[in-house]
């Protein structure tokens, strides 16, 4: 473990957390169930490896990891402004923010009062966050992290965003996840390798998940995986 310590030592990382609220009027908003736990772990387990964390949340009831700086936001627009300001200056981008999709097309400046009958509401989608940074910094610049949950076919979905967003290492898991204190997962990267990891704490799984990522050579500026005599990147 002394080997580890503080691989990141000199390093910046920018992890997102949590969910984020798109209003429909000054009280109600549409959001998900994610706790952040996962995204919160990770930078906790950064800034223990010696990196200068920046942790940018949206709402939870956690409190920040020691030695990380937050930035609290609400809304995608929001968090896409602060991930912005920082990923320039990141080696490493982990997305572990379940960021609302859509957005509602207008936000009443009051209270919606109950109406008789069905009320209809136009969404339309929010900033991509990732679309963002690969349009405002190099990839060949740092490495980048994704979350993917899905319901159902999970990795072929996870391997189209890993392959769309442009990530080198995607974490894909299930709804049994979200909000749990435990997580199954299975992480993809862009070699075309495969790890399943059993569900485990996310403390622990965030242990594991950064041991990924420092194994790949040349850190942080690896575009090819150290790959072992069976082919298996994957050796935590």
């Amino acid at each position: 473990m002394a080997r580890r310590a503080k691989r990141l030592r000199g390093q910046m990382v920018v992890v997102t957390a949590g969910p984020t609220r798109e209003y429909l009027d000054p009280i109600r908003f549409l959001t998900n169930a994610s706790s952040g736990q996962m995204g919160y772990a990770m930078a906790a387990e950064a800034a223990r490896l010696g990196a200068q964390v920046v942790l940018v949340s949206g709402p939870t009831a956690l409190a920040p990891p020691r030695g990380v700086r937050l930035e609290q936001v609400e809304t995608a627009q929001e968090m896409r402004a602060a991930v912005l300001r920082s990923a320039r200056q990141a080696q490493i981008i982990v997305g572990a923010a379940a960021v609302t999709d859509f957005s509602p097309g207008h936000r009443a400046r009051t209270k919606l009062k109950r109406l008789a009958g069905p009320r209809s509401v136009t969404l339309l989608p929010t900033p991509d966050i990732w679309e963002s940074i690969a349009r405002s910094t190099p990839q060949c610049s740092q490495l980048r992290i994704g979350f993917a949950l899905e319901m159902d076919h999970l990795l072929p979905r996870a391997q189209a965003k890993l392959r769309a967003k442009q990530l080198d290492l995607i974490v894909a898991n299930g709804l049994e996840t979200l909000g749990n204190e435990r997580a199954r997962v299975i992480l993809l990267d862009r070699w075309g390798h495969r790890r399943s990891f059993p569900p485990l704490a996310k403390p622990l799984l965030a242990r594991r998940l950064w041991g990924q990522i420092l194994s790949l050579t040349k850190y942080p500026h690896a575009r090819h995986p150290r790959v072992s005599g069976n082919d298996d990147l994957f050796f935590i």
